[in-house]
């Protein structure tokens, strides 16, 4: 199991109970030195006091559990960000009705790229409603290349 798998496994509780939803665990080198960052999120969004709650909650978790085996790294809790890509299913039902950016592998007609509402999903598929047309589409979740919110300057 790598360490991004062993810190979300050994942490999801606490930070769950906290009442904040650990979205993703990454672990890699950057800046020079190891980082591992937790990003969290919650319906009202994340503040730096939210970030620095779950920071001191795990850190105790994270010394105790050494999950890189005495390497040193900067350890980050961070928001999720309103950019990040929606990909599983507490991503689907966190922004069911929304307004969602599409980004497309092979073209649905000629075009690569949706900007709709989230309307369904199950295991397989995608369903949207257009913003322009209000036509409705029902996308092969395999060729969703990239789903984010929907961000109006």
């Amino acid at each position: 199991m790598n360490v991004a798998s062993k810190v979300q496994n050994a942490i999801s509780k606490t930070v769950e109970d906290l009442g904040y939803e650990l979205v993703e665990v990454t672990y890699g080198y950057k800046d020079k030195a190891w980082q591992l960052t937790a990003f969290i999120d919650k319906p009202e969004g994340i503040s730096l006091s939210d970030c620095e709650k779950v920071h001191y909650a795990i850190d105790e978790i994270l010394d105790e559990l050494d999950p890189t085996e005495g390497t040193p790294y900067n350890l980050n809790v961070s928001s999720s960000g309103l950019d990040r890509p929606i990909l599983s299913d507490k991503d689907y039902i966190r922004n069911m009705n929304k307004e969602v950016e599409v980004n497309l592998k092979n073209p649905i007609g000629k075009k690569t790229v949706l900007e709709a509402v989230l309307i369904a999903y199950n295991d397989s598929s995608v369903t949207v409603r257009e913003l322009k047309t209000n036509k409705e589409y029902v996308l092969d979740r395999d060729n969703i290349r990239l789903m984010t919110l929907l961000i109006k300057f």
